[in-house]
């Protein structure tokens, strides 16, 4: 395997995590079927854990795209196939499913307290889509052009990957101040 290959292998790293941790990150206790107040702490609690349990399969949905097909894609296109354009299908239909998951992202009007992480993880979803767009146009160039579009490719997806542990952290953070279990599985890039 070159060194490319190894390289972008490893670029999405945090990806795996996006699947894995999700699940364990989004899926607080919610304490049992207990009456919940209307006002105070516990309604805060109970609307954070409502919006998480919404989040969960779009994130972990999310997180398989992005390992399952874009690090696919960008490991084949720097191990330079002999047909690059069989790669070319899939890359449009993660984008789909990209688009798809952020529109329901963004439709799930997060709490004020998780504002700011789901401005962190839609900017990652952006990132993700460009990661996406740039690989198309990697597939379709040769030489140096191709090179330089798969270097960028893996720097789109670090960023990408940054963004998602940042909207992560903000939201563990959310979970701390309301009195919420937070995850410890480390978030690795």
């Amino acid at each position: 395997m070159s060194t490319r290959a190894r390289v972008a292998l490893g670029v999405f790293a945090a990806g795996a995590a996006v699947a894995a941790v999700a699940t364990l990150m989004l899926s607080g206790d919610d304490g049992g079927s207990k009456a919940r107040s209307t006002n105070g702490p516990e309604s805060r609690r109970a609307v954070v854990e409502q919006y998480e349990a919404r989040l969960e399969p779009l994130a972990y949905d999310a997180g398989r795209v992005v390992v399952e097909g874009l690090q696919e894609a960008l490991s084949r296109l720097s191990e330079g196939s002999d047909d690059d354009a069989d790669v070319l299908p899939g890359l449009a239909r993660h984008q789909e499913v990209l688009l798809r998951l952020r529109a329901e992202m963004d439709a799930l009007a997060p709490p004020s307290e998780l504002e700011a992480s789901a401005g962190k993880r839609r900017a990652s979803m952006d990132a993700y889509l460009a990661v996406a767009e740039t690989l198309e146009q990697a597939a379709a160039a040769a030489g140096a052009s191709r090179e330089a579009l798969l270097d960028r490719s893996a720097e789109l997806g670090k960023q990408a990957d940054a963004l998602w542990e940042q909207a992560d952290d903000l939201l563990n953070r959310a979970r701390h101040r309301l009195g919420l279990p937070t995850t410890t599985e480390p978030f690795s890039g």
